[in-house]
């Protein structure tokens, strides 16, 4: 069971042909905006535990 699951000695060449028919598509990935991810993160913590503030900073924001 081990030996026909597990194995990691296949030749390339006989495994090439399995990872070519791999059909895989990502989704487009926006920029990050890291003025917005700020943002979005002080907005976050003044709002946790129910608008009491956290004990959480950010450096320089």
């Amino acid at each position: 069971m081990h030996d026909t699951r597990y194995r990691k000695d296949k030749n390339p060449e006989v495994l090439a042909p399995y990872v070519e028919r791999l059909a895989v598509t990502l989704p487009t990935i926006s920029p990050f905006d890291i003025e917005v991810g700020l943002a979005a993160i002080t907005d976050a913590l003044q709002r946790k535990n129910n608008g009491r503030g956290a004990k959480e900073d950010i450096e320089g924001a």
